[in-house]
């Protein structure tokens, strides 16, 4: 799925797929410092974690 595709899943998710996303938000945030071993922390500047971000927050903003 492309990045945009995936934004654009989340702009008309339900309300179940939008709690799963966030879930999914969740547990990236908290498993990042396990699995992001790059050195130069690239993570912080890649376009599509950066993109995802964005969808996880539209989605958390939908939620409310």
């Amino acid at each position: 799925m492309e990045l945009q595709s995936f934004k654009e899943f989340v702009a008309n998710a339900d309300e179940q797929q939008l709690k799963a996303i966030a879930f999914m938000a969740s547990w990236l945030g908290e498993m990042s410092p396990r699995y992001c071993t790059c050195s130069v922390q690239c993570n912080k500047t890649c376009p599509v974690v950066q993109g995802m971000g964005e969808a996880f927050q539209l989605a958390a903003s939908r939620l409310e």
